[in-house]
C-alpha cells in the first residue's frame, strides 16, 4: 500500500514588531505527523503575501499590494529539505526592515509545501496536505493609526433548533493589525445559575486594516427546548459592546404540537358556541306558543 504523505507547521501564526533599519530573526517548524516509517517527507519553504476578502475572511496568498512589502524583506536560511515520520525540522529565517519602511501594518505568509521530487522519483506516494501556512503580523514604528468599531453585535431572541449562536461584524479602518475578544455567557433567568461562560478563555481573532470580520459564537450543547439569559460581550479597540437578551428556544415539532393544541381548542369552543346556540333557538321554537286563526 502506497504510504501517505502530510506535512504541517508551527505556530499558525506570530505577531512582530519591527523597527525601520534593523534585522530581525526567527523560526517556523516544519513537522511530519504521519507513523508510517516510509514517509519521509521532502518540503520547500517560501514566502507569500497574506490578505483577506469578504467578511468571511477568506484568505489570500496571491495578491500584493503596500501591506505584504515584507515578503521582500525576508529571507530563509534553508528553504528546503527532508523530515522523518514524526520529526520535526526548524526552518530559519531573516528580516531586513528596510530605513525607509513605513509605520503600519505588514503580513505575509510561510508557506511550506511538499517538494514534487519524491513522488516524482518513486511514483508511489499519496499527498495529503500537500502545503501548510505560518501567518506573519508585523506591525512596523512610525506613525500608527488604531481605529475600527463593532458594526453588529446580535443575540437572536429566538431560535428554532439548538444550538444557540451569536453573530458580529466588526471593521478595522486602521493601517495595523488589532485583536477583538468576544465573551458568551448563558444563564438560567430564573435560578440566574450560569450554564456556560468563555470568560476564562475568551476567543480572540485578529483584524487586519481594511477589513471586516464576521464572528459566530456558537453554545454547543444548547438543549433543545428552554429559555436562557444569552450575554455576548465584544472588547474591540477602545470599544466595549454588550448585548444581553432572553433567547427561547423551541423546536418545530414543539410549535407545530402547540399549533395542534390550539386549533383543536378553537375548533372545540367553536363547536360547543354552534351546539349552545342551536340548543336555545330550538327551545325558543318549542316553547312558542302556538297562534289560532278565526
Amino acid at each position: 500500500m502506497p504510504a501517505e504523505r502530510a506535512i504541517g507547521i508551527s505556530p499558525g501564526y506570530q505577531k512582530l514588531q519591527l523597527t525601520p533599519g534593523e534585522t530581525y530573526e526567527g523560526t517556523i517548524s516544519v513537522l511530519n505527523p504521519s507513523t508510517d516509517p516510509d514517509s519521509l517527507v521532502g518540503y520547500f519553504v517560501s514566502v507569500t503575501p497574506f490578505s483577506v476578502s469578504g467578511e468571511k475572511y477568506q484568505t489570500d496568498f496571491i495578491s500584493f499590494s503596500d501591506a505584504n512589502q515584507i515578503v521582500n524583506w525576508i529571507t530563509i536560511d534553508e528553504p528546503s529539505g527532508s523530515v522523518q515520520p514524526g520529526e520535526l525540522v526548524e526552518v530559519k529565517y531573516r528580516i531586513t526592515v528596510p530605513d525607509n519602511a513605513l509605520g503600519g501594518g505588514q503580513y505575509c505568509a510561510l508557506v511550506a509545501r511538499i517538494s514534487d521530487s519524491d513522488f516524482e522519483s518513486s511514483g508511489y506516494s499519496i499527498s495529503s496536505r500537500s502545503q501548510v501556512a505560518s501567518l506573519l503580523y508585523a506591525t512596523v514604528s512610525g506613525e500608527l493609526n488604531y481605529d475600527g468599531t463593532v458594526l453588529e453585535n446580535n443575540v437572536p431572541a429566538f431560535v428554532l433548533s439548538s444550538p444557540i449562536s451569536t453573530t458580529s461584524r466588526l471593521r478595522n479602518t486602521g493601517n495595523s493589525y488589532a485583536d477583538a475578544t468576544y465573551v458568551l455567557r448563558i444563564s438560567n433567568p430564573l435560578t440566574e445559575e450560569e450554564l456556560y461562560s468563555t470568560a476564562a478563555s475568551p476567543k480572540v481573532n485578529t483584524i487586519i486594516p481594511g477589513a471586516d470580520l464576521l464572528t459566530t459564537n456558537t453554545w454547543e450543547e444548547t438543549p433543545a427546548l428552554g429559555l436562557f439569559r444569552v450575554t455576548q460581550s465584544i472588547s474591540y479597540l477602545d470599544e466595549v459592546s454588550s448585548v444581553t437578551k432572553l433567547v427561547f428556544v423551541c423546536p418545530l415539532w414543539f410549535l407545530a404540537m402547540w399549533f395542534i393544541f390550539i386549533v383543536s381548542c378553537v375548533a372545540w369552543f367553536t363547536s360547543r358556541r354552534r351546539a349552545r346556540l342551536l340548543a336555545k333557538k330550538n327551545a325558543k321554537d318549542y316553547l312558542k306558543p302556538d297562534i289560532s286563526r278565526k
